[in-house]
Parts: C-alpha cells; structure tokens; sequence
C-alpha cells in the first residue's frame, strides 16, 4: 500500500496512473495495491455528494465540488428528491414563526396533568 501522503489527486480514476508514476510499477499492480483506497474515496466522495444535496446545494453545485459531472451526479441518486434552498427557507421561516406556538401545543398535549 503506498504513503497517503505521496497521494495528490482527489478522483479515484487519476489514483492508479499517479501510483504508476510515482513508484514505478505497473498498472495491475497499482491498481491491486490501490483497491481499498479507491473504493475509500469513493465512499468520501458518495457521501460528501448526499451531504451537500440534503442541505440544499444543486446537483451542478455538488458535481463541482466532488469532480464529477452533473449527469453522473443524477445517475446516482436517480429517483431520489431532495430539498431545495428555497423549500429550506420556508420550512425555517415557518420554525421561527411557529416554534414556539407548536412546542406549546406540543408540551401541552404530552403532559397529562394539563388535559
């Protein structure tokens, strides 16, 4: 397994062609030793891409920020939906809003000493 810090690249693609480079052994064997790196990166990447989306940010957004394109990006998440900035917005004008009246109503219905 190679130093992670001799690793540059941030796609699991480029990983085997740098490992090629820098330690001067061939593709099969780099792409051996490389297996479980790539497979980590990919993960990172799968779950930093899922992070971002259900915080709001675009599937363009989250392509740029994991190098991948925006088509990729709906290929893996295909039929999933995910909420967008502005229906985050809503919902947090409608928590300040209403918090408070709700979390009443809330203690109100759970406290049988009230009822």
């Amino acid at each position: 397994m190679p130093d992670r810090t001799i690793i540059t690249v941030r796609r699991p693609q480029h990983l085997v062609r740098e490992v090629m480079q820098r330690i001067g052994i061939n593709r099969t064997t780099a792409q051996r030793m490389t297996a479980s790196m790539r497979a980590d990166m990919r993960r990172m990447r799968l779950a930093e891409a899922l992070s971002m989306l259900r915080n709001g940010a675009t599937r363009a957004e989250v392509a740029r920020a994991v190098c991948l394109s925006p088509s990729r990006i709906s290929a893996m998440f295909k039929g999933q939906t995910f909420p967008t900035k502005k229906a985050l917005a809503e919902k947090k004008a409608l928590a300040e809003k209403y918090g408070n009246v709700l979390s009443t109503l809330a203690r109100e219905w759970n406290d049988p000493s009230t009822g």
